[in-house]
């Protein structure tokens, strides 16, 4: 025989073999769902129509489940936060939707620590799927608060998973809600995960509430894991790609597109084959609602609604709101939160913020919209040196979708041509030596890196909290007070032109 179609009737052999003992297997996933339970509502060339939501997203698994046998689906964690219902129960109301659902994975992620670690644990005893966590352990104890791992097998694959969160993740949080944990540093325990695994496993997935950047480190520290599932913390979503050998996907936010991926496993030599991977956007017509859980939103909806629909106040003016520049309900908020404590500032990000208001009579609910999450209070000092940084950053950052706009009370600024013209504080011009104290949410103290681009403890720069107050708290009072409110947006924040995005 010629040995060269020898050769090429081998390697044809092979590779038919190898197809023989490939075997398919999908997986679903999604994260940064912030409560989204409700589908938003869009129009567009004069048409209106629904996105995202918890029964758009489980209308699609259904049909997904409907036609494949071998589906495991992932939520990647910050499930909880962003609106009233999920506050108000603690993260109850999502740990039962989940179960409708039918999620097979869960990963907590730093938002659903915002309720305490402890109060966490409490409502995820109501889970039927799974919670992992392998890189956060209890100080009393030295044990994971959940899980580390799962072997899950389909159809004769079986697949070790393990859950991780961002290693800063309390940075984020409210300090005093995860003291008495200990996070980890997630590249030794994804190193052991792999070397307790890789023999004995088709598939090593780690499932993660880290971020870009920091499953690219992850990969590339490490050899022998095939996939990681992440969360997309950026602006865009990066697409599947691979890092080390190690593929990295990302699920999108809000409920608005449902990861799709599918994996063909080759059985005999435990290894990964090939990958398809995409995007399913969850809007009418491409997915089929399941109205038996748009019925059960609709009914937490409605049965919280009643609890608080208590006038408090009149509203004349709407309340807008905008992540990325100044707002009339920012301005309000930071006004408010200004006048409840004897400080000569206070500041918030826009983000806190979550939904604007109507015009009209306020209630109780009206306020949970706006401000769902618990924001506790906290005061700080700061001198006029480390003020002038803090506006500067912000200016240079105008541009960047990732960057919070943060509305001041107290603070006039004018900018021209991207510079720093001018900068008073009630009425007085800022100097390098002047002191002052700001009351501001707890967020922005646990994350002063993050959004003042300051060090927490400089100096032993002087801070405390307020106990038992939170800003929802602050704003109702603020209402009850003046009864009657009305606020254009105001001009201390001067800007000759505005970024375009």
């Amino acid at each position: 025989m010629n040995i060269r179609f020898f050769l090429i009737f081998s390697f044809l052999v092979i590779g038919f073999a190898g197809i023989l003992s490939a075997e398919e297997l999908t997986l679903l996933y999604w994260g940064d769902f912030q409560s989204q339970n409700k589908p938003v509502v869009t129009e567009k060339d004069g048409r209106t129509f629904e996105s995202g939501g918890a029964a758009l997203l489980s209308g699609m698994i259904n049909q997904i489940n409907s036609r494949i046998d071998r589906v495991i689906s992932f939520d990647v964690g910050n499930h909880f936060p962003g609106s009233p219902i999920s506050s108000i129960t603690k993260g109850a109301s999502q740990i039962e939707i989940l179960n409708r659902i039918g999620v097979d994975i869960f990963v907590p992620g730093s938002h659903e620590f915002d309720f305490g670690w402890k109060s966490l644990l409490d409502v995820s005893r109501k889970a039927k799927f799974d919670i992992l966590l392998a890189n956060v352990i209890s100080q009393e104890t030295g044990e994971s608060i959940f899980p580390p791992y799962r072997v899950i097998s389909r159809g004769g694959i079986d697949i070790a998973v393990l859950g991780l969160i961002d290693y800063d993740f309390q940075q984020v949080v409210v300090r005093d809600r995860v003291l008495g944990t200990i996070p980890l540093d997630p590249v030794a325990i994804v190193s052991d995960f792999v070397s307790t695994f890789a023999d004995s496993v088709d598939i090593l997935v780690a499932a993660t509430n880290l971020g870009w950047e920091s499953d690219s480190i992850l990969a590339a520290g490490i050899k022998g894991l095939d996939l990681i599932i992440g969360v997309g913390k950026k602006a865009e979503i990066i697409p599947a790609q691979k890092v080390n050998g190690t593929i990295i996907t990302q699920a999108g936010p809000y409920g608005q597109a449902l990861g799709y991926m599918t994996l063909n496993i080759d059985l005999k030599s435990k290894s990964l084959i090939s990958y398809e991977n995409k995007l399913i956007q969850l809007v009418e017509g491409v997915a089929v609602p399941n109205l038996r859980i748009a019925e059960y939103v609709s009914k937490l909806e409605d049965k919280f609604r009643k609890k608080y629909k208590r006038p408090i106040g009149r509203l004349e003016t709407d309340w807008n709101i905008s992540k990325y520049e100044p707002s009339n309900l920012a301005q309000w908020v930071a006004d408010a939160l200004h006048s409840s404590q004897p400080t000569n500032l206070s500041v918030i990000n826009n983000s806190v913020i979550k939904s604007g208001v109507k015009r009209g009579i306020l209630t109780e609910w009206d306020l949970w919209q706006v401000c769902p999450m618990e924001y506790s209070l906290m005061v700080f000092q700061v001198n006029g040196r480390a003020l002038r940084y803090v506006i500067e950053r912000q200016i240079y950052n105008a541009d960047n979708p990732d960057f919070d706009f943060l509305t001041w009370s107290g603070l006039e600024v004018v900018v021209e041509n991207g510079k720093l013209k001018s900068l008073s504080a009630n009425k007085f011009p800022v100097t390098e030596s002047d002191e002052f104290s700001v009351v501001t949410t707890g967020n922005i103290w646990d994350g002063f890196p993050l959004y003042l681009g300051l060090q927490q403890f400089p100096d032993k720069r002087p801070f405390w909290f307020l106990p038992d107050k939170t800003l929802r708290d602050v704003l109702i009072k603020s209402i009850e007070q003046w009864k009657i409110m009305s606020t254009p947006l105001d001009d201390r924040w001067i800007q000759s032109s505005t970024p375009t995005r």
